[in-house]
């Protein structure tokens, strides 16, 4: 995974309340080795579309090897 590609994933096409800063955290998180990271936030606020990010994010088949 690239963490720097998340907010260029996100999927809708502005940004909703604390959305940008959540997308953000969730970034650095990732670029600083964690492989796991949790996001607490109220219903509504958009986890769905931060959870799209990210896995928009990930690798593709092309950038990695079969043994992965």
């Amino acid at each position: 995974m690239d963490p720097d590609r998340i907010p260029t994933e996100f999927p809708a096409p502005s940004f909703r309340g604390a959305q940008r800063q959540a997308l953000a955290d969730i970034r650095d998180a990732f670029a600083a080795g964690n492989d796991v990271v949790l996001v607490r936030a109220p219903t509504g606020s958009g986890k769905s579309l931060l959870a799209r990010a990210i896995m928009g994010a990930a690798d593709t088949v092309e950038e990695t090897a079969p043994s992965e």
